[in-house]
């Protein structure tokens, strides 16, 4: 193969590779903006009101939650007590950390704020508090993402702090697994809670019954058909005669194929992987972790995966082409 056409290859597998982490991001950005959308609540949040019960009844549920799980106790439309069970919490905070296990049941008066309620912080010995309901809780992050959300207006305290000041009964939201809601069934609740339907506003009513993670499937398959073909034609346009002569040497299937995806992995998969990285380095800022394992496991996962069709087929050719 000339040396053009190597290097066409290569910027061809780079581009690539630097378009699936790029289409990842803005999937999963999307997919977040759906949420705040909707309060932050995914869709297993269970809504359900508490009344005639005390402040036990609401750490009888806390205590019993699916592991990971979080609930939600509504104060007013932008205030709400936060629980999160022996988890530590994935809020986005532009600044600062989000609730950890050690936050909760130590008589801590913690809260996340929106970036737009921060010039009514109050500084007290080097630190920012809030002051609600004549209490002062600690800020300890900034909620929000880079651009403006619903996010920007919100306080959110710890739910066992807010039990101490506000009345246990109300409106509540429990979200996480899907049998997140089995709790509420619970015999020792019957008399208390009240499951009521949750409304779907915003971005999240315009995607009803519209699969996400298959419009994932679909633009991932799309990138991954274009990188088979282009090993088919790499392969077919380069390596037939070098095939051909291994062939009569009597070199083994295994051994030319072994030889087929060294070279494969080199020129084709290491540009695949460059692009990604090069992807990830210039958008880094927009990463957390989660998000950037699953960009990379998809890299990979595609570079395998395109392993097997050019295995077949060209195990197939050259017996068709050397019979």
């Amino acid at each position: 193969m000339s040396k053009i056409r190597k290097v066409l290859m290569i910027s061809i597998f780079i581009v690539i590779g630097f378009t699936v982490p790029v289409m990842l991001l803005v999937i999963t950005g999307n997919q977040l903006n759906i949420r705040i959308s909707r309060e932050f609540y995914s869709d297993n949040a269970v809504t359900f009101f508490v009344e005639r019960s005390d402040r036990n009844d609401i750490e009888y549920i806390m205590k019993n939650m699916n592991k990971g799980d979080i609930l939600y106790g509504e104060i007013n439309a932008n205030c709400r007590g936060v629980y999160v069970n022996d988890h530590k919490t994935t809020f986005p905070v532009i600044d600062g950390r989000s609730f950890q296990n050690t936050d909760y049941f130590t008589d801590k008066k913690l809260a996340l704020i929106g970036r737009n309620l921060r010039d009514n912080c109050k500084m007290i010995n080097g630190k920012y508090y809030y002051i609600l309901q004549d209490e002062l809780y600690e800020v300890i992050g900034t909620l929000g993402i880079e651009s403006a959300s619903l996010l920007d207006n919100y306080i959110w305290i710890n739910l066992d702090a807010m039990l101490n000041t506000f009345s246990p009964d109300g409106f509540y939201v429990l979200d996480g697994s899907k049998k997140c809601g089995d709790i509420l069934h619970d015999a020792n609740l019957n008399n208390i809670v009240s499951e009521v339907e949750a409304e779907e506003v915003g971005i999240k009513a315009m995607y009803k019954e519209r699969n996400i993670g298959l419009i994932i499937f679909v633009l991932l398959l799309v990138c991954f058909f274009i990188c088979v073909s282009i090993c088919i034609s790499y392969w077919l346009e380069s390596q037939k005669y070098l095939l051909s002569v291994k062939r009569l040497c009597g070199i083994s299937n295994f051994n030319i194929l072994f030889d087929l995806l060294k070279d494969f992995i080199t020129t084709c998969s290491l540009s695949y992987f460059c692009g990604s990285i090069i992807a990830v380095f210039l958008w880094k800022s927009s990463y957390n972790g989660p998000v950037l394992l699953f960009t990379l496991s998809i890299s990979v996962i595609l570079i395998l995966l395109s392993f097997i069709p050019v295995v077949l087929y060209l195990k197939n050719w050259t017996n068709s082409l050397l019979r």
